[in-house]
C-alpha cells in the first residue's frame, strides 16, 4: 500500500514544479502569458493545424486528436518515455526537495499504484 509520506513527496515536487517552463523545454511558448486563461498551442503529440493544446499552471489538456491531459509526472513521462519513479526522481532533481530512500518494494507499490493513476 501507498504510504502517506510518499504522496506528500509526490505533492510537494508537484507543487514546486513550475509547468509551464517545463512544458516550454518541449514546446515554445508565448513567454508574456499571463492571467488565469490558458497557454494555447498546438500539440506537438499529433498532426495539429489548429491550437488545441491547453497549457494551464498546473496541467496540459489536449482538445484535439489526442484528448489526453498530463500533469507534470505524465509530462515528463510522455515527453521522456520513462516510467513514473523515474519521472518523479527527475522532478525532484528541478526543485530543492531531496529524494528520499525508498526500498525497491516501496518503489514497486508506488509505482504500480501510479500507472494506475496515469492510465
Amino acid at each position: 500500500m501507498v504510504n502517506i509520506t510518499q504522496l506528500s513527496f509526490k505533492e510537494n515536487v508537484r507543487q514546486e514544479i513550475d509547468f509551464l517552463e517545463l512544458v516550454s523545454e518541449t514546446i515554445q511558448l508565448d513567454k508574456h502569458h499571463s492571467g488565469n486563461s490558458p497557454v494555447m498551442v498546438t500539440c506537438p503529440f499529433h498532426n495539429d493545424t489548429n491550437p488545441s493544446l491547453a497549457i494551464y499552471h498546473d496541467h496540459a489538456t489536449c482538445y484535439g486528436v489526442c484528448h489526453q491531459t498530463w500533469d507534470v509526472f505524465a509530462w515528463i513521462m510522455h515527453t521522456k518515455s520513462v516510467d513514473f519513479p523515474e519521472a518523479l526522481k527527475m522532478a525532484a532533481q528541478r526543485t530543492r526537495l531531496e529524494f528520499p530512500s525508498w526500498s525497491p518494494a516501496e518503489i514497486k507499490e508506488f509505482k504500480k499504484a501510479q500507472d494506475k493513476e496515469h492510465i
